[in-house]
């Protein structure tokens, strides 16, 4: 395979490995992020005080915010993997484990600031069913031998819809 034809596989897999995950969304979210060199990162908590309920319309933005930050950091840890473990030259299956390692942790990080929020009042068995799919989701995708970065898309399907249905659509991954 030639260098063009190598550098065509590689964007048309990263396009792929975009739509499968949904729109990362801009924006700033007024949380403070900093690489550890790990391909993780540390984050400020956003949560309400004293215990007190947020508002829908607080809850909607603190987790888009949330979700934004997560999807960024993960897909530039996922860069640094691909690089890091021989790019498209490894093809699909580079892009699986970075997918499973790179990125699914910023998921999980993601699930833990969103349940730190807590629900507004009303929606504590949506938020938690949303919480809980994505949950399962990570660990499904992250158990996944081999395969596809379709299989990731699958994973995410329930917790897609119910982000949607919540009005955090910026907190869907495949849907």
């Amino acid at each position: 395979m030639g260098g063009n034809s190598v550098r065509a596989l590689s964007v048309f897999a990263g396009v792929v490995v975009l739509l499968a995950l949904g729109g990362c969304g801009g924006g700033d979210d007024g949380g403070s992020t900093a690489a550890d060199g790990t391909g993780t990162t540390t984050s400020a908590k956003q949560g309400s005080p004293s215990g007190a309920s947020l508002s829908e319309d607080e809850f909607v933005e603190r987790a888009i915010a949330i979700c934004k930050r997560e999807k960024r950091a993960g897909l530039a840890a996922m860069g640094l993997y691909v690089k890091q473990h021989g790019g498209s030259a490894q093809g699909n299956a580079v892009l699986v484990e970075a997918l499973r390692t790179a990125f699914l942790p910023h998921v999980q990080t993601q699930v833990e600031e969103i349940r730190a929020l807590g629900a507004p009042n009303g929606d504590d068995g949506e938020v938690q069913a949303y919480l809980d799919a994505t949950e399962e989701a990570v660990d499904r995708a992250s158990a996944k031998a081999g395969g596809s970065t379709q299989i990731f898309g699958e994973s995410f399907e329930e917790s897609a819809q119910l982000a949607h249905d919540l009005g955090i659509d910026k907190c869907a991954y495949g849907g």
